[in-house]
């Protein structure tokens, strides 16, 4: 998971993605954005939202998991 979403010190995949995309994309005024582009940037913001949503889960399973170990040992002193 780091190397897909990667941390603020550390980009992952999608945010690279997501700013090569914006980056290149060309600059004209009035943007002219076509219905395929704004499928891919909305569909790369949902996946990298999915994603840290999914980290988030991962640390509170991982604190629980740990809050029970501590009160089971001590549960059995």
């Amino acid at each position: 998971m780091p190397m897909f979403i990667g941390s603020i010190d550390k980009l992952g995949a999608l945010p690279v993605l997501a700013a090569i995309g914006i980056q290149f994309k060309d600059a004209s005024w009035p943007l002219q954005i076509s219905w395929w582009q704004i499928v891919l940037f909305g569909l790369l913001a949902f996946f990298y939202w999915m994603s840290v949503l999914l980290v988030n889960l991962r640390l509170r399973v991982e604190l629980y998991d740990a809050l029970l170990k501590r009160a089971l040992a001590q549960l059995g002193t």
